[in-house]
């Protein structure tokens, strides 16, 4: 059986991976978990046509399986005759990425895996997470992850909490996980719940901080900082965080220059009516040159946090001195490829 899982990067499609084909142990022959963004066509084909050693079937998961680019194509071609007669005692699960391809071509592409589906092959496609009072995809994802930390949550507050969050499975995930704790995992979660677990959300720090930024007040945007991290927030949500503010104020200043109507943007954005106000505003006051520098900056910080390159006081005392760089617009440049 092959199954299509096609989502967005992030907890909700490794769930509906995982549920599928569990994890192997290190001494199983007969599955393979695949990243096929480090992997052939060939070996993965190799793979899916390698016969089960001593289970009643061989169960491999393709990962991050190409929908775009110069490789989908002959992918999609492989994938079209494999599902056509496909092997023998064979659970093949493949987990398309969707968060990277604009709407229209995601549309197109769910369309086109649709098409696929038969007796042999399942198709699910995880829809983007929004707002409205039609798609319950949001909501669905929340009363999931609230039944598995052992709490319950009606629709009304479900909502707050969507109105409060960044639309995103991760987000939403953590910001349920840390009630749940407060908690001690049992009971009905609360409006009240919500805003104790964090009467001042990362996210509105952000925007504080991002004010500061603009405005070159480095004192100021480092007591924000400083506040953020000793009120308990991980340096690494900080930096999370920040990794997607910017990019949209990005799009933003983009969407203005194409002239998106007010209404439109929100949605577009895929954020609160209040954040794109926002990061309308914001986004005006920054130029498109610094903005890009400043996630060039983030990006070459959580690459060297990662690759242990923080020695001195860690990803805290990066923020910090990124921070000032951000405020005088000063911005190191690279002068080696990353990973040589």
């Amino acid at each position: 059986m092959i199954h299509l899982v096609l989502g967005d990067r992030g907890p909700r499609i490794s769930k509906v991976v995982e549920n599928l084909a569990r994890r192997p142990s290190a001494d199983d022959l007969d599955a393979a978990w695949i990243d096929a963004s480090e992997t052939g066509l060939a070996e993965i084909g190799a793979s899916v046509q390698t016969p089960p050693f001593f289970a009643a079937q061989r169960t491999v998961v393709l990962l991050d399986a190409p929908a775009s680019g110069k490789d989908a194509t002959k992918f999609w071609k492989w994938l079209t005759s494999t599902a056509k007669l496909p092997p023998d005692r064979l659970l093949f699960v493949v987990a398309f990425y969707m968060d990277g391809l604009t709407r229209s071509v995601r549309r197109t592409f769910e369309n086109r895996a649709m098409k696929l589906k038969s007796e042999y092959v399942d198709v699910q496609c995880l829809r983007e997470l929004r707002r409205t009072g039609r798609d319950t995809s949001a909501f669905q994802w929340i009363r999931e992850v609230v039944e598995e930390e052992g709490l319950h949550i009606d629709s009304r507050t479900a909502n707050y909490l969507i109105e409060r969050s960044t639309l995103d499975d991760g987000s939403l995930e953590q910001e349920i996980k840390k009630i749940a704790a407060l908690k001690n995992f049992a009971g009905r979660i609360t409006e009240d719940d919500i805003m104790e677990a964090d009467p001042l959300p990362a996210e509105r720090a952000i925007w504080e901080y991002l004010d500061a930024v603009i405005e070159r007040r480095t004192g100021a945007a480092l007591d924000v900082l400083t506040r953020a991290l000793n009120n308990g927030e991980p340096p690494e949500l900080v930096l999370a965080i920040l990794g997607r503010t910017v990019p949209r104020l990005i799009l933003t200043k983009a969407l203005a220059a194409g002239r998106t109507p007010p209404g439109e943007l929100a949605s577009a954005l895929r954020v609160p009516a209040w954040q794109a106000r926002k990061l309308s505003g914001q986004a005006s006051r920054f130029e498109s040159s610094e903005l890009r520098r400043m996630l060039t900056a983030l990006v070459d910080l959580d690459f060297d946090y990662k690759a242990g390159r923080l020695p001195y006081g860690g990803l805290a005392a990066g923020l910090e001195a990124l921070t000032v760089r951000f405020c005088y617009r000063r911005f190191a440049e690279r002068t080696a490829a990353r990973g040589a």
